[in-house]
């Protein structure tokens, strides 16, 4: 029989997760405290900011002026140095613990040669100051003091920064593809379309957990850009979705010569 789960076992867990809860933060404080002072972290103001981060940071404080987003700290750090800490393949990010948001100073990073007839094929293509611009939108949403799911919250970053991007002369598509398909492909429901997948083709779920480790690899090899594509088309129905609640409004456009800026390859913001 299963043992009984008393209140001492309840108070037990509850003070375990109190005290993970507790490690996160601490972990996250020493690392901003070790970007900040590291010697190659700079940290973008408003005043030093050049045009299109002024573009950016304008946007956010127009669309939510009681956040004074003017007044956030933003470090710009050696990527290479934020992998070293954990950060790998990160457009930017913002510490709720520390209420800063970070970007690396290089935009760049090496493609995967995994999956590169489907997963690997999703790379997002953004410029800084569409990170700044989306970070800075996740610092809104702190300050709202709403507590929600990591979906709700990329949601509300994304959805936000919308009309900025619009702005800028993308089209839906673009937007879609260059910046909201690689967050959205991580939210997508993989297991749900993965077991519609095994059913269409032959293989119920009982079945399939019953076959060895091998056995499933190869199975799940063979439907893999299957399984890639139905997700795929769920993203971007997804990113559709999030376009149709945020369409409302769009700022002038920057100039033409915005467009032709370099972009950079990134793996997520």
């Amino acid at each position: 029989m299963p043992r009984h789960v008393g209140m001492k076992d309840i108070l037990k867990m509850r003070e375990q997760k109190i005290s993970q809860y507790q490690q996160a933060i601490a972990l996250s404080k020493n690392h901003i405290e070790r970007i900040s002072k590291h010697r190659s972290t700079e940290v973008l103001t408003y005043e030093s900011a050049d045009e299109d981060c002024k573009r950016a940071i304008d946007f956010v404080d127009k669309r939510f002026p009681e956040s004074n987003v003017k007044s956030v700290t933003i470090y710009v750090s050696d990527h290479s140095y934020l992998e070293r800490l954990g950060y790998r393949g990160i457009g930017g990010f913002f510490s709720r613990v520390m209420k800063v948001i970070v970007i690396p100073d290089s935009l760049e990073f090496k493609k995967s040669r995994s999956y590169k007839k489907t997963w690997g094929t999703i790379r997002a293509k953004i410029e800084f100051d569409e990170v700044v611009a989306h970070e800075l939108l996740h610092y809104v949403s702190d300050t709202k003091g709403a507590s929600s799911s990591p979906q709700v919250e990329e949601e509300f970053a994304y959805g936000n920064s919308y009309p900025y991007l619009k702005a800028k002369g993308y089209s839906d598509k673009e937007i879609i593809k260059n910046n909201f398909l690689p967050y959205l492909i991580s939210a997508v429901d993989k297991r749900t379309i993965s077991i519609r997948v095994l059913n269409e083709n032959g293989y119920s779920i009982k079945d399939f957990a019953i076959k060895s480790p091998e056995s499933q690899k190869r199975i799940m090899n063979k439907l893999d850009e299957e399984i890639f594509r139905r997700c795929k088309s769920a993203a971007e129905d997804m990113g559709l979705e999030i376009i149709r609640l945020h369409s409302g409004e769009v700022e002038e456009a920057p100039a033409a010569e915005d467009r032709a800026r370099k972009k950079f390859d990134m793996l997520d913001l």
